[in-house]
């Protein structure tokens, strides 16, 4: 089985980690306990847990600590420091949202129009509107297509238009699913109205006038200057790498740079680069209808998530993950308290949230914030009734329809019928899932006939479906192996019960 950590890099949203603090309380003053906290962080590198990190902590609009341990970039004996470009990997997200609602202020777009009218002719299916691909209430479902730069793809279509995985695994407006997808097309929203290259666009109306000098949307394969270099589990450097939804996943930038945009978004003071109204109106929640099972109650405004604590206190954030990168945003609006943590490194969001959580305790040491756990309140199937039995029906593999059928056993077990090549018989797999309110998650080992995928060993199929009364809809999603991810590619499944 694939780890679980990965299908919360790439959207799946499995994730399950603890974390403890960082330091002990105490009485020690805000300077002492930032000391340990990059204590905390310098030891974790030189025991070789982490290649490299970048922090940054801002607090009432102003970088009151920042720094960098171990070397950013192996290759070329590259120190890490506050102004050392990372890959952002999903914290592009806010990036990408602050420039779309940018461009609605200035009344190039209008958010509740259908995405579809602001892109080509060839995506008129495309799911949802603007503001539903903001807050990933579109429709649209897991997705990720990732070139490695002098290697040759796997699949022959890598690097092709998306549009066939741009469909509605959920009516519009009715589920929160995670969707790199959808930023995809909101970068090229923002491209075709603005008549700016996305980079360009982000470079000169956003960067430059919050002063992100280190910051930039670099091009296919191409590595900033002097930034981190993405490495593997082991340490050893990955070839440049590129996403082909470049919005969803594919900005650098140093912590100083993010502590900048993060000020900047908990900031009342009029801009010109957006209102402080349309920040706030990104943190807030703005589909009510939609049901949004993750993060123990927390909601995805317009680019940021958000979540009250127990306290009171209102949490926003967003994190990334990808091959070669770890990185968070955390900000605390009522108290303009934001830190910043980035690491060069899959599968190091744990470190990174615990890090961050650590920093603005520091400065608050009555703010206790707890874990982000992705699955809080989901629980593994155990023979649910409501989802007992058989299911069967189809799923729909570059335009066509195949048989398929779930069977949710008693004993916890699920079981698949998978479609293979055409004239072979169907594969048969088990597996364990994890549900909530009808919502199932699960993967199991194996491989999909698409013309954009391959399989054999270390290939896996990830599901995400819900039930509705007698149907179960959603999708399966085909992913290529951890070691060199290049695809994570869906199609739409249709399900109805069976009698028994």
């Amino acid at each position: 089985m694939p780890r679980p950590s990965a299908f919360a890099r790439f959207g799946v949203l499995l994730a399950s980690v603890a974390f403890g603090p960082v330091i002990a309380a105490g009485e020690e003053s805000p300077a002492s306990t930032l000391d340990a906290v990059e204590a905390s962080m310098r030891a974790e590198v030189a025991a070789g847990k982490l290649p490299s990190l970048a922090y940054a902590l801002v607090q009432d609009g102003r970088i009151v600590r920042e720094g960098g341990f171990g070397i950013a970039d192996p290759e070329g004996a590259v120190a890490a420091t506050a102004h050392t470009p990372y890959p952002l990997a999903s914290v592009t997200k806010p990036i990408v949202a602050t420039a779309t609602m940018m461009l609605a202020e200035r009344g190039k777009l209008e958010l509740g129009q259908p995405a579809a009218r602001y892109l080509p002719e060839a995506a008129h299916d495309v799911p949802g509107n603007v503001r539903q691909l903001l807050g990933h209430t579109s429709g649209l479902t897991t997705y990720v297509r990732i070139g490695w730069g002098g290697t040759t793809p796997a699949v022959p279509d890598a690097g092709a238009d998306p549009w066939p995985y741009a469909f509605a695994a959920q009516p519009p407006g009715t589920l929160f699913e995670y969707a790199n997808l959808g930023y995809g097309l909101l970068g090229r929203i923002v491209e075709a109205r603005s008549g700016q290259r996305l980079g360009e666009f982000l470079r000169a109306e956003l960067f430059a006038p919050l002063g992100m000098r280190d910051s930039s949307l670099p091009g296919r394969f191409e590595v900033p200057a002097g930034a981190a270099r993405k490495v593997d589990a082991a340490g050893k450097p990955l070839p440049p790498s590129w996403n082909d939804t470049p919005g969803a996943g594919n900005a650098y930038a140093s912590a100083h740079d993010l502590a900048l945009f993060a000020a900047f978004h908990l900031s009342s003071a009029p801009s010109t680069v957006l209102g402080p109204a349309s920040r706030r109106r990104m943190q807030e929640h703005v589909e009510p209808g939609a049901r949004y099972d993750y993060y123990g109650g927390a909601h995805y405004g317009l680019g940021w998530y958000a979540r009250d604590e127990p306290s009171g206190e209102r949490v926003v954030w967003h994190e990334g993950g990808m091959p070669g990168a770890s990185s968070i945003v955390y900000m605390l609006p009522k108290r303009h308290l934001a830190a910043v943590v980035l690491v060069n490194q899959a599968d190091a969001n744990d470190a990174a949230q615990r890090f961050a959580r650590a920093l603005v305790h520091a400065v608050e040491p009555a703010f206790v914030g707890t874990p982000l756990v992705a699955p809080q309140g989901f629980e593994r199937y155990a023979g649910t009734p409501g989802l007992r039995g058989r299911w069967s029906g189809e799923v729909s593999i570059d335009g066509h329809a195949m048989p398929w059928s779930l069977t949710f056993g008693e004993d916890g077990a699920l079981a698949v019928e998978v479609p293979g090549a055409p004239g072979s018989a169907p594969r048969k797999e088990t597996f364990r899932a994890q549900v909530h309110d009808g919502l199932v998650l699960g993967a199991f080992e194996g491989g999909l006939q698409g013309k954009g995928t391959t399989s054999g060993p270390g290939h896996y199929v990830l599901l995400r479906l819900v039930r509705q009364g007698d149907r179960i809809t959603g999708a399966l999603a085909a992913y290529s192996s951890e070691e060199r991810l290049e695809y994570l590619l869906p199609y739409s499944v249709s399900l109805r019960r069976q009698p028994d």
